[in-house]
């Protein structure tokens, strides 16, 4: 009968009576260390990729935000996948395995690039699964993870002693692994997300910084222009400011460069009106007193009186920026059809033509001018959401009846008048669930 032989474990360093199995703690403090060493370099790898993820966040590219996101993960796993494996390879260690006595052995075999290569892979794959991997690091027998089977290798220490796993052990490993996996994924999430937004901010702040720069390389820059780019929100108030304090020191159209403040400090309500008030002395009855005076009336919170518009903007060629200010003042009071003629008399161009495609839409849409309003939509590449805040606010204000609802709804997605599927989900993926929730309701309500 032949002998059964009982695997007998030989520890690899050679004459050493201190060796023992790593402790999981040392290994994740060296895993600590070395991210410590490495984010500096993980950092200035992908500085370049996060100014085009800012960017993308803040003009919301969500197809480049993905495609950012994506090329920053591979960034952090490449140089960490480099970084084990070569200091696997030719030392045994990294630095924070190193730092606490750790080394990585090879159990069967000669340890090859390709084996330490396959083992740094699967370590990244367990850190994207949650960490949920390395719980076998208190229940395998010689604490070993699966990254450590696949590169066929084991931890050993030549400091802290650590036998095999007790069941009591075992038990604790799990019930704290899932809690502490819990809190680390929602904590995570939650920095995740105010970093992102703080950065957000700052980075939008530097774009508009940017569009200004942009727009004052310009020379000379007049201020009747600076008001139409910023009634059209291509420039900020910052940018408004430095036109109008430019004007007034040339001493250069001083009643617009007043205007332009007082839109400028809108947010300061006495300084806007100290601003408004020195328009008047300084043009006497021009077409920008009358404006200024207008403005003062309160024209948001008081209906506009297209009489009075109309007299502001006779007698000559009234800049673009009057047109656009009266334009959204009148279609925020719903007065729409009012709107629609001050579109008319605005010259199209390439700076303002998203502005007056999205007024046109609203208006034709208040109108209910619903086939001429789907050809602005399509042509003008009018935004989902312009068409969702309609409908919105159409529900809200209870200004369209449910037929006239469902009847634009299937103006603008024609598929869900024939389709006979009961349940929204199954529409088309292209119509947004909102929409597809709205039109089944309309639709069981008139039934």
């Amino acid at each position: 009968m032949g002998q059964t032989t009982e695997f007998q474990f030989r520890s690899p360093f050679e004459g050493d009576a201190q060796q023992v199995l790593a402790s999981p703690l040392d290994r994740l403090a060296a895993v600590v260390v070395d991210a410590l060493i490495l984010l500096p370099v993980v950092q200035l790898a992908q500085s370049p990729i996060k100014k085009e993820l800012l960017t993308s966040l803040a003009f919301e590219e969500s197809s480049s935000v993905l495609t950012w996101r994506l090329l920053s993960l591979f960034v952090l796993f490449f140089v960490f996948w480099i970084y084990n494996t070569v200091s696997i390879y030719l030392f045994s260690q990294t630095l924070g395995k190193k730092i606490f006595g750790l080394k990585v052995v090879s159990l069967h075999s000669k340890r090859s690039l390709y084996s330490c290569s396959l083992r740094s892979l699967s370590f990244f794959v367990e850190c994207f699964l949650l960490g949920l991997p390395f719980i076998s690091l208190f229940t395998h027998p010689w604490r070993r993870a699966y990254h450590d089977r696949l590169g066929d290798t084991l931890v050993l220490s030549s400091k802290r002693r650590v036998g095999s796993p007790s069941l009591g052990e075992k038990r604790r490993a799990y019930a704290f692994s899932a809690a502490l996996l819990l809190f680390a994924t929602l904590s995570s999430s939650f920095y995740a997300l105010i970093s992102t937004n703080s950065e957000l901010v700052e980075w939008a702040s530097k774009i508009e910084e940017k569009k200004c720069q942009t727009f004052l390389e310009k020379e000379p820059v007049p201020v009747a222009e600076a008001l139409k780019q910023h009634a059209i929100k291509k420039i900020g108030a910052d940018c408004l400011k430095k036109v109008a304090k430019a004007s007034l020191w040339k001493n250069e159209d001083r009643a617009l460069a007043n205007l332009a403040n007082s839109f400028a400090y809108s947010e300061e309500e006495e300084l806007s009106y100290n601003y408004l008030t020195q328009v008047c002395k300084e043009e006497g009855e021009g077409r920008a007193c009358l404006f200024s005076r207008w403005v003062s009336s309160n024209p948001i919170d008081n209906d506009p009186s297209m009489e009075t518009i109309q007299e502001i903007l006779s007698g000559g060629v009234a800049e673009d920026f009057y047109k656009i200010y009266f334009i959204s003042a009148l279609q925020s009071h719903n007065q729409h059809r009012e709107a629609q003629v001050i579109i008319d008399q605005v010259e199209d161009g390439d700076e303002i033509s998203g502005f007056l495609s999205l007024a046109t839409f609203r208006a034709l849409l208040w109108q209910k001018k619903w086939e001429s309003a789907y050809w602005v939509y399509k042509t003008s590449h009018i935004s989902e959401s312009a068409f969702m805040e309609f409908i919105e606010e159409s529900r809200v204000n209870e200004r369209l009846s449910r037929r006239q609802l469902m009847t634009v709804i299937e103006q603008f997605y024609p598929h869900l008048k024939a389709s006979k599927r009961r349940y929204p989900a199954s529409s088309p993926s292209s119509t947004p669930v909102e929409i597809r929730g709205l039109w089944m309701r309309l639709k069981e309500e008139g039934l």
